[in-house]
């Protein structure tokens, strides 16, 4: 019988398995027409969808990227203040440096951007070091404003850096079941390796935190370990204490050790006034992932509460002060201030009161979830970046011309454009209606607030708006009088509705879990719903439709084209799953353009039952949402911003528009000076592709041109891809560090 503590340990394990099972079997369950995921609502295919129909074109045109309008930074993973800068790790937007001298007015102050995932970051004296998968680099940020690379070592063989910590000149890093590796960084452009530490029991060295000369180390499988790192070049082992769980975060204040666990234990704390025997004072809280503490009072980000704070003047009985019903990434508390992140926000809160904080300051980053043109201008539904505008008469330069920002934590997720009249769905205060007949100067013409729900996708046909409303079913609105908006009908749905599209008098509407469904709305006053189609693990995102067939944009489910001829008895035909989910779908033509989890994907559905690819750029960052502008792609990119794509016929990175507009390279010639290397990574290491006498000494791996070798949802190859990136997230999850320095 597995005790606590065990079962702690093998929790990931287990989720693991679990996971496997899930994936293998969900494709089973669902040809099986008895399961339905609620026994309040069920219904199978009427079609069994068995894809014999499904042809690929051997040799799809690649498109590669000619431009790009970019001010997002995705997610924030980690943070470090010093002074008046705040210091954050971004998964988009790489490091980014923010002047905070002002709290109120947080303000960029410089950027380092590589379009690398940083998940880990320490700074020391004037240099950051940052981490991404298994790259270390050193940044130095002696000028704020201009940051410069001066270092960079790779740890083979690792996979992922899992969190970093520095004395004088040496970089700790913690390399999962690789070990610890010391780095002597004397010399920023000379890194090298001057010790290993590998932990005898097997476990995963994932989290550190530097006391003096002490390093607090745990992980994965693995107990709380101190080392003594007097001399970096040579840690000795103190002590090993086998905690109640896996141990997420570490904190020392003072001679107590702060042990944020993953079970139900919650947070244990360690008398460690004796290093070598640490022993328990007391235990308090939930499952957690990290802890701080400031004086008497401890804050903790548990996995299930969010963001709580405890009184812990009584080291022995700690209590609940409150809960912040905040969900956090990573906090740090400078003076009396808390700088948090939550996905793309930093926020700064004044903790004078713990018991009644304050926001004082927020710097966020925007995501990209669709665009919409008309003319030279393309319109980007930028989450709590609002409203952007980007001119885009030059697709290799375009260029933001107008924001709106809406003064709140809600997002924009979609907008419709109608003639002179602008839509944007604005989340959690429903739609916004602009004049854009100057698209450089919207002028803002009413507001329709729908109090509950969340808008995540709007639609216009005449003077009726259809909103869809996220967990509040769909709006149907008279905007006849955009300065007094009226609601017609209020339709409660079984599924929440995130995208929707009108054709020939019906609404076709994409409901998460719960598929599609189809009104007629003939009468806009009195709209009647003539069939559904279930959805079984999978979550309809977007749809749209064109002639006898509407195609759901579907997260697990991959595209579903599905049979609508007969509104009464809709039908699925077909399913594409060759490039995993699926966010979104736009069709001009007999051309769907898809925003998948691989990329950009772009169809031929001529033949809705024999669908071809013709287009793909697997290297489009967060493809969200797709639309064709003449021969480009305008892609909504999330995190990446907006992205101008184009055909690029001989595979070679660059796009033929480039290579014709700009570098003067054979669009039919994958390597113009016949040096070997082709012309997109040239391009972009800065040698000339047109010369064959400058050639790039060494090129990076995430340069090399990528395969595009399909694993259909479903398959063999997928099942075990997914249940692995499972694993490995519900493990990274768990055992993540938030980095938490006093």
């Amino acid at each position: 019988m597995l005790s606590t503590g065990d079962f702690g340990k093998k929790l990931p394990i287990v989720l693991g398995l679990v996971s496997f099972c899930l994936v293998v079997g969900l494709p089973v369950l669902q040809q099986s027409s008895s399961f339905s995921v609620e026994t309040v609502y069920s219904e199978s295919l009427k079609n069994p969808i068995n894809n014999s129909n499904f042809k690929v074109n051997a040799e799809p045109d690649d498109y590669s990227r000619i431009g790009k309008h970019d001010d997002n930074y995705g997610d924030f993973e980690e943070i470090f203040v010093i002074g008046n800068y705040v210091y954050i790790a971004s998964s988009d937007g790489g490091l980014l440096i923010v002047d905070a001298t002002n709290i109120n007015d947080l303000k960029l102050e410089g950027q380092y951007d590589e379009e690398l995932d940083y998940t880990n970051l320490y700074v020391e004296s004037n240099f950051v070091f940052v981490s991404h998968d298994e790259i270390l680099q050193v940044i130095d940020v002696t000028n704020p404003t201009n940051p410069e690379k001066v270092g960079e070592f790779s740890i083979t063989g690792i996979g992922w850096i899992y969190d970093l910590s520095v004395k004088g000149d040496y970089v700790f890093v913690a390399c999962g079941y690789q070990g610890l590796k010391v780095l002597d960084a004397s010399v920023p452009s000379d890194l090298h390796i001057v010790e290993t530490y590998n932990e005898t029991s097997g476990g995963n060295i994932e989290v550190l935190y530097l006391s003096g000369n002490q390093l607090h180390m745990a992980g994965l499988s693995l107990d709380y370990t101190i080392l003594d790192c007097t001399d970096p070049t040579d840690l000795t082992l103190i002590s090993e204490y086998t905690p109640s769980d896996t141990i997420n975060d570490i904190y020392i204040d003072g001679t107590y050790a702060f042990l944020a666990e993953g079970g139900t234990l919650g947070i244990e704390i360690l008398d460690i006034s004796d290093p070598a025997s640490p022993t328990q004072v007391a235990t308090f809280g939930e499952s957690s992932d990290g802890i701080l503490v400031a004086g008497e009072v401890a804050f903790v980000y548990e996995f299930m509460a969010g963001l709580a704070s405890y009184n812990i003047s009584d080291i022995e009985n700690p209590s609940l002060i409150i809960n912040y019903n905040c969900s956090v990434g990573d906090i740090w508390i400078e003076n009396n201030y808390l700088y948090f992140t939550n996905f793309a926000i930093l926020g700064i809160w004044d903790i004078s009161n713990v018991s009644n904080v304050v926001e004082e300051g927020r710097f966020t980053s925007g995501f990209a979830h669709r665009v919409t043109v008309t003319g030279d201008y393309a319109f980007v539904a930028d989450d709590s970046d609002g409203l952007e505008i980007i001119d885009i008469s030059d697709p290799i330069n375009p260029t933001k011309v107008y924001s709106y920002t809406f003064n709140t934590s809600d997002a924009i997720f979609d907008t419709f454009i109608d003639g002179n009249t602008l839509y944007v769905a604005h989340g959690g205060h429903g739609l916004f209606i602009f004049d854009i007949t100057d698209k450089e100067s919207p002028t803002l013409l009413g507001t329709f607030d729908t109090a509950l729900g969340v808008a995540r996708g709007i639609v216009v046909d005449g003077n009726i708006g259809y909103l869809a409303n996220e967990y509040n079913g769909f709006e149907v609105l008279d905007v006849s009088n955009p300065n007094a908006v009226t609601r017609l009908i209020h339709a409660v749905t079984l599924g929440w509705c995130y995208d929707l599209t009108f054709a020939d008098d019906y609404l076709y509407v994409a409901q998460g879990i719960h598929g599609m469904l189809v009104y007629d709305v003939s009468d806009p006053n009195d709209i009647d719903c003539t069939d559904t189609l279930d959805n079984i693990f999978g979550t309809a995102l977007g749809i749209a439709v064109s002639g006898d067939y509407a195609f759901l944009a579907d997260r697990g489910q991959g595209l579903r084209v599905v049979d609508v001829s007969d509104r009464t008895n809709i039908t699925e035909v077909e399913q594409y799953k060759d490039w995993g989910s699926v966010y979104d779908v736009n069709i001009v033509g007999n051309t769907a353009y898809l925003g998948t989890s691989s990329g950009l994907v772009i169809l031929d559905i001529g033949n809705p039952l024999a669908l071809e690819e013709i287009g793909l750029d697997l290297r489009m960052d967060n493809c969200r949402s797709a639309i064709p502008k003449d021969d480009f792609v305008l892609v909504a990119s999330g995190g990446s911003g907006l992205q101008i794509a184009g055909k690029d016929l001989d595979s070679d990175l660059l796009a033929d528009y480039l290579e014709t507009e700009l570098y003067g390279t054979d669009p039919s010639d994958p390597d113009s000076d016949n040096d070997g290397v082709i012309d997109g990574v040239e391009v972009a290491l800065g040698t000339d592709p047109n010369d064959p006498n400058s050639t790039p000494t060494t090129i990076p791996p995430s340069l090399t041109q990528e395969t595009t070798k399909r694993f259909p949802i479903g398959t063999l190859p997928s099942i075990v891809i997914m249940s692995v990136i499972l694993y490995t997230v519900i493990t990274v999850v768990i055992v993540k560090r938030r980095k938490t320095l006093p």
